[in-house]
């Protein structure tokens, strides 16, 4: 199998871009002793980027980062740090992206995570950005948990955040990440901040409901996106802000309970007020249920008014 692959030397690159050459490289990855990886891959120095947005040569750059020994990753950390927003937000560069962040050591990584935190409002809001992010959050250290945190709250609108499909996705990793795991305690500050920033809005007026204005909490639990970031607060809130969230979302249960999202984030509350044992989640889930029956039938009385 050595001779085999050896023979592959000097031809690294045009089977890369191959559909069926890509296989046969990263087959020879996976076989090939940490010397002979390291001379397929060197190959590809100055042709990295170039590798990473083609749509077979993306598997053949993750393979080697996933296999080569972590010292002879440089060139390629190197390569993708030159490209670092641009390759984010590829379809196929985010794969490679996010390989290096499971491999690649802090000092390999340090100059690479200063670009991409530069550029956390843009990616959050991208479609294959957010999961570099996610992603990097993960595996990142706390510090740089914590400027992903403060670039989202300090770039805009928290309500715009939370709504937006791919950046609501980011804030609840975020939230996820604060919440448990070993970053759970240094991240404590960032978690309340996001949980702040829901349940008060200092300017732009919002959603009129009952004659006062709807904190983001309230307006995003009945957003189509919104509500899967407030079912995560809900989970991940504590002490008197737990209070706070409940008291918010019981002041709108009747526009939750007509909205498809606002009834899992209702279901939400519920499991968490049941798990807590605060109140009776099961007393006020038939409470719930036996509105949603009543509605229906107030609906079909009004035709028979009606004809008559």
């Amino acid at each position: 199998a050595i001779a085999i692959v050896q023979r592959l030397r000097g031809s690294v690159l045009r089977l890369a871009t191959d559909r069926h050459g890509c296989r046969v490289l990263q087959g020879a990855l996976e076989v090939a002793p940490p010397a002979l990886q390291v001379q397929l891959a060197f190959e590809l120095q100055g042709h990295v980027k170039e590798c990473v947005e083609h749509m077979h040569g993306n598997f053949v750059v993750q393979k080697c980062i996933e296999r080569l020994p972590g010292g002879a990753l440089d060139f390629l950390v190197q390569e993708i740090e030159c490209h670092i927003e641009y390759l984010s937000a590829h379809p196929y560069g985010c794969r490679a992206v996010q390989r290096l962040f499971e491999r690649a050591t802090p000092r390999q990584l340090k100059d690479l995570v200063a670009r991409l935190l530069r550029c956390v409002p843009k990616l959050a809001r991208h479609t294959y950005g957010n999961i570099v992010l996610r992603h990097a959050i993960a595996h990142w250290s706390a510090e740089a948990s914590k400027h992903i945190v403060s670039s989202l709250l300090e770039a805009g609108d928290f309500f715009e955040l939370g709504r937006h499909r791919s950046a609501s996705l980011v804030l609840e990793r975020c939230l996820e990440t604060a919440s448990v795991g070993k970053y759970a305690s240094a991240l404590e500050p960032e978690r309340a901040a996001i949980v702040r920033a829901a349940l008060w809005r200092p300017v732009a007026p919002g959603v009129q409901v009952g004659g006062s204005r709807m904190s983001p909490l309230q307006e995003l639990s009945l957003d189509n996106f919104g509500n899967y970031l407030v079912q995560r607060i809900v989970q991940c809130s504590v002490g008197r802000e737990r209070e706070e969230v409940r008291q918010q979302l019981l002041a709108v249960e009747s526009a939750l309970m007509h909205s498809s999202g606002g009834k899992h984030v209702l279901a939400a509350l519920h499991r968490q007020q049941a798990s807590t044992g605060k109140g009776s989640g099961k007393q006020a889930k038939q409470q719930t249920e036996r509105k949603q029956h009543k509605q229906p039938k107030q609906q079909k009385q009004q035709p028979q008014q009606q004809q008559q």
